[in-house]
């Protein structure tokens, strides 16, 4: 799971092969720990923009390229602008490698919930019954008239089926 880079200005990081129990194990660790201690170690393992590459190969590129500037000025424009490109592609590549990133932890956090067992408070009334949600713990009203309805969150956002078979079964 770390951060690699292409010869010099390119950042690059694809999701490893997992199998959905390993996905579905790695989103119970992002639920638990949080989707920014993640995305703050993968900060940290990227590279430094001159890795890899010796002090005395910079010192020697810098050198010359001062010594080429003092003999033929014009090209210290096209010198400082490929420095400029070289710096954008590398942070660009850096930030679509962090979006491919975060949404991994997005795809691993809800193989997760989706296998979460609903554990909610119940309390009957009527016409409805009234649960709260797996995810924020929201108070919901659902019909008693259907067999199953569907429920969304209006707090959250997390959508789940309740079985009202299922539900009189644990009462």
């Amino acid at each position: 799971m770390s951060v690699y880079r292409i010869p010099i200005f390119f950042v690059r990081w694809s999701p490893p092969v997992q199998s959905p129990a390993e996905e579905t194990a790695f989103g119970a660790e992002i639920d638990r720990r949080g989707s920014l201690h993640y995305l703050g170690h993968f900060i940290s393992q990227r590279e430094p923009f001159f890795a890899g590459i010796r002090f005395g190969w910079i010192a020697l590129a810098v050198a010359i390229l001062t010594l080429i500037c003092i003999f033929f000025p014009p090209l210290v424009v096209l010198f400082v602008g490929v420095l400029i490109i070289n710096l954008f592609l590398y942070w660009t590549t850096f930030f679509v490698a962090l979006a491919r990133y975060a949404a991994w932890l997005r795809r691993c956090r809800r193989s997760y919930v989706s296998h979460k067992p609903i554990e909610a408070e119940v309390e009957v009334v009527p016409s409805h019954v009234v649960i709260s949600c797996p995810s924020c713990v929201q108070k919901l009203r659902v019909p008693t008239d259907r067999a199953q309805a569907r429920a969304k969150c209006p707090s959250c956002g997390h959508v789940f089926v309740f079985n009202r078979a299922q539900y009189y079964e644990q009462t």
